[in-house]
């Protein structure tokens, strides 16, 4: 007969193996995996990309919206995942990822938009060499903003200052739209008109202000070419 002190110690004993083996399955178990998507535009294929290391992943099952209907609500591949949203709204997508058999599941919420087929402006724009011009698509309440130019990325609001050479895009709650402005910058041109004239009466003087790819307005307001002959002074802008 085993006495019940021993008795209690092996319960306890046991007890004490059980906790320890829970709670290292729970620390063992693998984080969520991040998921991003490249856009949330109507009628887009968009790309579902995971953020963390995907060298640890076995497969993977996303599911584009909830509950899935279709075959294409779902996919099995790790890397170039896509889906085309057809209508907006918000929308469940869940990603199970397998390692090494233990399953992760992570969802997030991606809302859906049409474009709003803004116009930015002329297409080309040309400033001063360290000038800038302010871009602006329509305030829409509650909206967010991101501007795209070279390989820069800005989270703003519905105007943004540009001052570099590039070509300029912005996105409406994630959607990109397709307007764009392509902004050129050109060296303040060095102007010298020659010195104070005083002219006799129905004398005519030819002032020469001849710079690159520039454009003219004197102080008479005239836009003449760059050989002007006036009745008075005039200047360049």
């Amino acid at each position: 007969m085993v006495p019940m002190f021993n008795r209690f110690r092996a319960c306890h004993f046991a007890l004490i193996f059980l906790l320890v083996a829970v709670s290292f399955s729970a620390t063992a178990r693998p984080r969520l995996t991040n998921f991003t998507w490249n856009t949330t535009c109507l009628n887009d294929s968009v790309t579902f990309t995971i953020s963390d290391d995907i060298t640890s992943i076995d497969s993977v099952k996303w599911y584009f919206v909830s509950p899935p209907v279709n075959e294409e609500d779902s996919s099995t591949r790790i890397t170039g995942a896509k889906y085309r949203y057809l209508m907006p709204g918000t929308y469940t997508v869940t990603l199970k990822a397998y390692r090494n058999g233990v399953e992760d599941v992570t969802t997030q919420a991606i809302t859906i938009v049409p474009r709003q087929n803004i116009d930015l402006g002329p297409q080309n724009i040309t400033i001063c060499e360290n000038g800038s011009i302010t871009l602006t698509a329509p305030s829409i309440p509650g909206a967010t903003y991101t501007w795209y130019y070279l390989e820069d990325t800005v989270a703003g609001t519905n105007t943004f200052t540009a001052t570099e050479m590039a070509t300029y895009h912005v996105a409406i709650n994630g959607c990109r739209e397709i307007d764009s402005v392509n902004l050129f910058t050109s060296p303040i041109p060095t102007i010298d008109l020659g010195p104070d004239r005083t002219l006799c009466t129905g004398e005519l003087f030819t002032l020469d202000a001849t710079a690159q790819n520039a454009t003219y307005v004197w102080s008479t307001g005239e836009t003449s070419p760059p050989s002007w002959p006036p009745e008075r002074e005039g200047t360049i802008a």
